[in-house]
């Protein structure tokens, strides 16, 4: 008789095994616009959004005398001609005109870090730069804009956080990328 229990409590628990897969399948095959209904919300927890920041507002050159490089024609001109050439982040500025420090450089990479460990866990970071998507640019300059002045002091094309991206990007692409460390996030199903 006890085998007769076992037996039937074995079977009873692979039908709603079975239940259980059969509807975590359905969900599968449903595309992906119906895992965000309300009717949808219990069996599955969405990932966390990308929230771009807000643009912050141009600064005017006249306030800020002491850049040198507002324009990012100026900074061409003025590595093209520098021997030894300059670090390929030197047009990076305080408000004071003053070069930014080595430990704010330091500050400022570790941000850029995150900013693109959050891309690449968003499954948002380019092969390179130079091929972002438009929300990962915008992710990216908007968040470094926002917490950094050195990038706000330029014209309203925003040359220097895109160019400081350029040069950058290729550090972390090589590094914590390429190192295997890195998570993706993942969508989870949960079934009830």
């Amino acid at each position: 008789m006890h085998s007769y229990s076992s037996r039937a409590l074995a079977e009873q628990s692979s039908r709603r095994l079975e239940e259980k897969l059969d509807k975590l399948m359905r969900i599968l095959q449903d595309p992906p616009a119906s895992h965000t209904t309300a009717a949808a919300a219990p069996a599955v927890r969405e990932k966390k959004d990308l929230v771009i920041p807000q643009a912050t507002p141009p600064l005017d050159k006249e306030d800020y005398t002491n850049i040198r490089f507002w324009e990012e024609s100026k900074w061409d001109e003025y590595k093209n001609t520098k021997k030894p050439r300059p670090s390929k982040i030197a047009f990076l500025q305080g408000e004071d005109g003053s070069y930014t420090s080595g430990k704010r450089l330091t500050h400022i990479n570790a941000i850029a870090k995150q900013l693109w460990t959050e891309l690449y866990a968003h499954r948002q970071d380019p092969h390179s730069w130079g091929q972002a998507s438009d929300t990962a640019a915008h992710f990216f300059n908007r968040s470094m804009t926002a917490r950094f002045v050195e990038f706000q002091l330029c014209d309203e094309t925003g040359w220097k956080v895109r160019a400081y991206g350029t040069a950058v990007f290729p550090d972390w692409s090589r590094g914590p990328r390429a190192s295997g460390n890195l998570r993706r996030e993942l969508h989870f199903f949960h079934i009830t």
